[in-house]
């Protein structure tokens, strides 16, 4: 546990406020978030190769990883969106069967649904300068591997897990028995190998990273379509106001919030109808036009294949539970 342990050093010794309590157990470090609830559990089957589980609800916090995290990072998405602020000016997002491949520093992580659930991977700088015995043992060039997942074109990138690599990353996962370690160690190999089978993606723009100025534009987007629900836009409009094609708007929106434009607007307007539904007494007709829907019944054929039920019944089965079945 060197690693493990000179990085829970540098923790304690890290400026500012760290938005994690850390508790040493076992073999096993757990950070406990402040900012609402979950922990990342992180173990160290090889000497210099760092195990992390991350299962949080939290929207996010910030805490720079230079001179903790110096080496190479190898994420998987199981659940929830992770958003990942880099010191290079760009933003990594990140959905649900996303693995990504990280060598710049971080400075804020945040997760756009409020919960995240992942596995990492670091090889720490020291494995890479020194690679451990174990590697060897296996026949695996820990260098010429680790030179096949970045270079100076793209070092950090994402893409969608093929079933193997994803596979094998929830084989990370904790599981009890005599045989931890070893599975653990042979799954990290194995791991390794298959990545590399793949490098590096072909084209940059096969990577859900954006700089700045994409990820602004998508934000301005969004908040363009979602400020009056009421008010149908287009996305050519949008586009020009925003001075972009509608491709590129398209591209920069599903990257940022991993959806396209149109599910994502009928996910908050669902949501909407919901809140309004439960809470307000308007009419069924007023909560369709609010959320922008000229024909009512346009609107309760998609309320009902959202919920399962027509936005009335929907309303006297939230207040009156006991009054049976919403279908």
């Amino acid at each position: 546990m060197h690693v493990l342990a000179s990085i829970t050093e540098a923790l304690d010794q890290h400026p500012g406020h760290l938005p994690f309590a850390i508790e040493a157990r076992r073999d096993t470090i757990v950070l406990t978030y402040a900012t609402g609830q979950g922990a990342t559990f992180l173990r160290e089957p090889i000497d210099g190769v760092v195990l992390s589980y991350h299962h949080m609800k939290s929207p996010g916090f910030g805490i720079s990883t230079k001179g903790i995290g110096d080496g190479v990072k190898l994420n998987y998405c199981i659940a929830g969106r992770l958003e990942v602020s880099m010191a290079d000016g760009r933003t990594l997002f990140m959905s649900p069967g996303d693995l990504s491949v990280e060598t710049s520093t971080a400075w804020k992580f945040s997760f756009p649904c409020g919960f995240y659930e992942g596995i990492e991977l670091f090889l720490h700088r020291s494995s890479l300068d020194s690679p451990p015995p174990f590697f060897e043992e296996c026949g695996i060039d820990l260098k010429r591997l680790v030179s096949r997942l970045g270079n100076d074109r793209m070092r950090n990138w994402t893409r969608t897990a093929d079933e193997r690599t994803a596979r094998l990353f929830t084989e990370l996962l904790p599981k009890a028995g005599d045989c931890e370690q070893a599975r653990l160690r042979l799954t990290c190999a194995l791991l390794l190998l298959a990545l590399a089978d793949f490098g590096v993606p072909c084209r940059e723009s096969d990577s859900a990273i954006f700089s700045k100025r994409q990820v602004s534009i998508a934000k301005q987007a969004e908040s363009l379509l979602t400020d009056d629900l009421s008010r149908r836009r287009s996305i050519a409009d949008v586009a020009a106001q925003l001075g972009v094609k509608p491709t590129t708007l398209k591209e920069y929106f599903k990257g940022v919030y991993g959806k396209c434009i149109s599910d994502y607007l009928l996910d908050a307007r669902m949501s909407r109808a919901d809140e309004m539904l439960r809470e307000q007494d308007m009419p069924v007709a007023d909560v369709a036009r609010s959320l922008g829907y000229s024909h009512v019944g346009k609107f309760c054929e998609a309320f009902k294949r959202r919920f399962g039920a027509t936005p009335l019944k929907y309303r006297q089965q939230s207040r009156n539970p006991s009054c049976g079945p919403l279908d």
